[in-house]
């Protein structure tokens, strides 16, 4: 367990951080070093920053402390350690207040922090399989949602897991983290949440919008958002709903933003989804073919759809196509009575 988890250690004097980075490794940890504070912070603020942090408390640059009281609230999943040769009561629950969770006094003892670290791990692997739980069980909440409004006029309710698949697809061509890849695939049937909202009588309209029911229809990609913001373990999904049919050339909606302000997640599914739709059968069309789809995608390249994008879809457009006869429609039967 202790193989893909880094321990960060800051410290000033090379002979101490030397000595503690030998221990860690020792003990079955990666370890990153760092000399000053400044250094320290910066790694520590990006994404894939270490999830445990062994601070020297006095250092050049940023203190330990002034470490944990920078990303005490926005990075509460880091656990810090503070190194010091501070003593006293008050300079203790003034670190604690700031945000460290443990102290050891130097000189380091190898025991008290072999110790520590093993807390620390334990308190992040709990805290981790329980945002887990609690991410699988919203996900199966906002999936049943998202399956019902799919269903109400995508009667195979294939079209969300086929999404899923080609997002990752292109995902992965374009060479994203694992972590991105997985997330987009998990999040991606969620883009159309946001129909849940919106009557039958537009979303199953056979025939064209008037401009009032295009409206009141584009609303789902803001609702969609809303329903899934309030949560930070949807955030993905929500970036998602609500930018899926935003435009590389600034004409979509619901903001009108262009280009690479439109978040990649987006612009992903965008492309895919559309792609997606235009082969499916819907209520007020039949289904395109895939050359036909293939042609609108490469026509749409630097208007609706990210260019580079479109580059990676031709690479794998022939995988997209045998994937969308593999995850072909099959019609559910009618299950309700009347």
């Amino acid at each position: 367990m202790n193989d893909d988890f880094t321990v960060l250690v800051a410290e000033d004097e090379e002979i101490t951080r030397l000595m503690i980075s030998e221990w860690i490794s020792s003990w079955g940890y990666k370890v990153e070093t760092y000399p000053d504070g400044d250094a320290a912070l910066e790694r520590l603020s990006q994404p894939d920053a270490p999830r445990l942090a062994v601070l020297d408390w006095v250092m050049p640059g940023k203190t330990g402390v002034e470490i944990c009281r920078a990303l005490k609230d926005k990075r509460p999943q880091i656990y810090f350690i503070v190194l010091t040769s501070k003593s006293s009561e008050k300079d203790y629950i003034h670190a604690l207040e700031d945000g460290s969770h443990a102290f050891q006094t130097k000189p380091v003892s190898p025991a008290i922090l072999k110790s520590q670290v093993q807390v620390g791990h334990r308190l992040i692997y709990a805290e981790d399989e329980l945002l887990k739980q609690e991410r699988e069980v919203r996900l199966k909440c906002y999936g049943a949602l998202a399956n019902l409004a799919e269903t109400r006029d995508d009667l195979t309710g294939t079209h969300m897991k086929r999404i899923g698949i080609f997002s990752r697809l292109v995902a992965e061509e374009l060479g994203a983290s694992s972590a991105f890849c997985e997330d987009i695939e998990v999040f991606a049937p969620l883009h159309d949440i946001g129909k849940v909202g919106i009557p039958d009588t537009i979303l199953l309209k056979p025939r064209g919008l008037t401009p009032l029911e295009r409206e009141i229809m584009k609303g789902h990609t803001s609702m969609g958002g809303s329903i899934l913001s309030e949560v930070p373990t949807m955030e993905t999904g929500a970036v998602i709903a609500r930018n899926h049919h935003e435009r590389w050339d600034g004409e979509g909606y619901p903001d009108g933003i262009s280009g690479e302000k439109i978040p990649l997640q987006a612009r992903i599914v965008s492309m895919v989804d559309v792609y997606d739709a235009l082969r499916s059968k819907r209520p007020y069309k039949e289904p395109w073919t895939h050359e036909q789809a293939y042609d609108l995608i490469v026509k749409e390249r630097g208007m609706q759809f990210d260019p580079g994008l479109v580059d990676l879809f031709i690479k794998r457009a022939d995988d997209i196509r045998e994937l969308r006869l593999e995850y072909n429609d099959v019609e559910k039967p009618t299950t309700w009575k009347f």
